[in-house]
């Protein structure tokens, strides 16, 4: 059994939070929730605090787990910090954040608060898993399948927890009623925007009376954002420790592209000195 810290930053409200907790406390893991008491899209991971805010952390029943659930006015990034250095009680085996009510694609990762709550804990010794719907593509409005996402978790939670300490996962799940494809391994580039960036850029110019230039957006072969486009759920590992391979996931289509040889330059002699 593993001490598993869950989650997320679209706030305690957000029906991702517990349904990915009722998925590890299934699992028969130690479970603790801690929400941000509010939507905190975008925090990366932040060490904000509401400084009007005394107690900072609230309790609330727990509804379907066996612990309390907790709420923060916080961000997660603070979040996985004060569980990773004791302040919230035994420290975390794995830093469990979302489900995330949207992508976490490609250079997206390092603005997200879910992703960022992962990196945390990964840093701090744990292992980190980040767990996002794919619904860019759907209205807001758009039924959100969270089931679906938390099936596929389950099948490779137990993977996840054997995992090598400081390892982050980032997995994207398509917002389906059932998945027609099979996880694959996805290679994570930070190149570019990705779509879930643009609401960004363009509320900032609404704000700002000016005109947003539309970013582009880089879908290569074989990356998260191409492959979950096309109806995959994808797994992609960013690591502490230098591994550069999902061991659990070897049995995956592989989807790397191969690099472009660099041509080797000629030396140059050295100049002769007298």
């Amino acid at each position: 059994m593993s001490t598993i810290l869950v989650t997320n930053d679209d706030g305690i409200d957000s029906p991702g939070v517990l349904t990915l907790a009722e998925v590890a406390e299934q699992a028969g893991h130690d479970v603790h929730v801690v929400a941000p008491h509010r939507q905190s899209s975008g925090s990366a991971a932040g060490l904000w605090r509401d400084p009007d805010a005394s107690p900072v952390i609230t309790t609330r029943a727990s509804g379907p787990l066996s612990n309390e659930i907790r709420v923060a006015a916080a961000h997660p990034g603070m979040i996985a910090l004060l569980a990773m250095t004791g302040q919230l009680g035994p420290v975390p085996d794995v830093v469990l954040s979302g489900i995330n009510d949207a992508s976490n694609l490609g250079s997206g990762v390092l603005h997200s608060g879910t992703a960022g709550a992962a990196i945390v804990g990964a840093a701090h010794g744990a292992v980190g898993v980040a767990v996002s719907l794919f619904c860019d593509d759907q209205p807001d409005d758009a039924i959100r399948h969270w089931q679906t996402a938390q099936t596929l978790v389950a099948g490779v939670l137990d993977d996840l927890v054997r995992s090598p300490r400081g390892s982050v996962f980032n997995i994207n799940v398509p917002n389906a009623p059932t998945l027609d494809a099979p996880l694959v391994q996805a290679d994570w580039r930070a190149r570019g925007a990705v779509p879930t960036l643009v609401p960004f850029i363009e509320r900032f110019h609404r704000a700002n009376g000016t005109t947003a230039v539309p970013p582009r957006i880089i879908r290569d072969p074989g990356t998260d954002i191409s492959l979950v486009e096309a109806g995959h759920p994808t797994v992609s590992l960013l690591s502490f420790t230098g591994d550069a391979a999902i061991a659990w996931a070897e049995s995956a289509p592989a989807t790397t592209p191969t690099p472009t040889p660099t041509p080797t330059p000629t030396p140059t002699p050295p100049e002769h000195i007298e």
